[in-house]
């Protein structure tokens, strides 16, 4: 029997690498529930599974949710097939289509940063399409809570904005595009990122005593091998890390690395975890006891149940920060990107974003310091905000 879903959530997936990306499914499952009353809902992405079921928890209640993927090439033909309906009345015949013709409306996370220019040219217009196709077939379109641009191409601004002006409802989670969205005179709401809405599932914490003073670090494989062009941070980045880790051990605190877009059995560009074993390996910490590393592959919600237990959090990945910060754990965000500004804004964290291309060693170690310095002040700022949340 076929089913069909009212709600379709789009530009997100349950089985990315990159648990960013699907902290924001599940958040965003989370967020259409609690306020648009809607529980019929089908993700809807592009990739090569053409269908997978996950269980996720929400509000301590295990929920099945189905994700089904397409190419890039059905999502451009349901644009033309779309268009052709509206003229001829001629109803789909692809499965891709009869989602977007049966639904009522779609939600698009657009991967919380991707509808931008910033990572090449096939990126952009996989998002692009993807929202294309339900305004071919004339369906609501509302973008979560995300961040728009930076568009530095004349074809990224002339078709973001076709997408921008013709969607049902906006809603952005910094300040960050502004200036690109006033100038076309597009109206937009403000909103917390949804995967703060997202909950950690416990997981056996055994790396350290809970009673230790422990650093939880982040490794961004972006900015430590080279992708997407981040290579020209490369050198920078591992000596701050370095700095970090060996200013922590200075002070008997227990370090432990982190790795949040991963496979431990694949090796790709973003590999966090293939970050984490250079960086162990070329400086000689080993065998150190003080250091330990996430070396299972945890999802999502358990990978911030694992950022839930430390005392204070350095990350360079923006949703691991998000895990920390809503979870309660003072953060230092290591950014490459003014998306970073804007989220640790909306936890008046805005002083512990350090941007990769001016901070300097000293300098963010001053910074660890005061955050350690004023943890317990910091808490009960998170614990507010959080309690808003």
């Amino acid at each position: 029997m076929e089913v069909n879903y009212k709600n379709l959530l789009l530009g997100v997936k349950l089985d990315s690498y990159n648990r960013g990306v699907n902290a924001l499914a599940i958040g965003g499952i989370n967020y259409i529930k609690s306020n648009f009353n809607q529980d019929s809902i089908l993700i809807v992405n592009i990739g090569s599974k053409a269908s997978i079921e996950r269980t996720v928890l929400i509000n301590n209640r295990n929920f099945k949710i189905i994700s089904k993927s397409f190419s890039l090439r059905n999502f451009i033909k349901s644009c033309l097939t779309g268009l052709l309906f509206r003229f001829f009345k001629r109803k789909p015949k692809d499965e891709l289509s009869k989602l977007i013709y049966h639904s009522e409306i779609a939600y698009n996370l657009n991967e919380g940063d991707s509808f931008s220019d910033l990572y090449g040219k096939y990126r952009f217009f996989s998002h692009f399409f993807v929202s294309l196709a339900l305004l071919a077939w004339m369906k609501k379109l509302v973008f979560l809570p995300q961040t728009v641009g930076p568009f530095k191409t004349i074809y990224g601004k002339t078709l973001a904005s076709y997408i921008l002006k013709r969607l049902d409802k906006l809603l952005v989670r910094d300040t960050a595009a502004d200036n690109f969205l006033d100038k076309r005179n597009i109206q937009r709401e403000y909103n917390f990122d949804v995967a703060c809405k997202m909950q950690p599932r416990p997981v056996n914490f055994d790396y350290f005593s809970l009673d230790s003073f422990i650093v939880g670090i982040n490794i961004n494989a972006l900015m430590y091998f080279n992708a997407y062009g981040f290579s020209k941070y490369s050198n920078r980045y591992q000596q701050l890390l370095k700095k970090i880790v060996d200013f922590c051990l200075s002070k008997e605190y227990k370090v432990l690395l982190i790795p949040h877009t991963y496979d431990i059995e694949n090796k790709f560009s973003e590999n966090d975890y293939e970050s984490i074993r250079d960086f162990v390996n070329k400086n000689n910490y080993i065998n150190n006891d003080n250091i330990a590393w996430v070396s299972n592959d945890y999802d999502a919600q358990e990978i911030k149940s694992i950022i839930s237990n430390v005392r204070i959090f350095i990350g360079s990945r923006m949703h691991a920060c998000i895990a920390a910060l809503s979870t309660n754990v003072p953060t230092i965000g290591v950014a490459y990107s003014y998306k970073f500004k804007g989220t640790f804004s909306n936890f008046n964290q805005e002083d512990f974003v350090l941007d990769i291309k001016q901070i300097s060693e000293v300098q963010i170690i001053d910074k660890v310091a005061t955050l350690i310095e004023n943890k317990k002040n910091i808490v009960e700022q998170l614990k507010e905000i959080n309690e808003k949340i």
